[in-house]
């Protein structure tokens, strides 16, 4: 079993995924956020379903 200090915690506000509960591997990590968090960017044209989950991470990626 990994010791605690090699996991990789989630840097979101409010993330329950850190210490013990973090991720084994950067890859996981990455994935991560595109699952689980509402992403900052969302499109602001009507009907668009890039919203919530589906949005994007980085503004420079709209």
């Amino acid at each position: 079993m990994p010791l605690p200090w090699m996991f990789i915690n989630c840097l979101e506000e409010g993330c329950d995924w850190i210490d013990m509960n973090g991720f084994e591997t950067e890859s996981k990590l990455k994935i991560h956020p595109k699952q689980e968090h509402i992403n900052h960017f969302w499109c602001p044209g009507r009907g668009c379903d890039r919203v919530g989950t589906n949005g994007w991470i980085r503004m420079i990626d709209m």
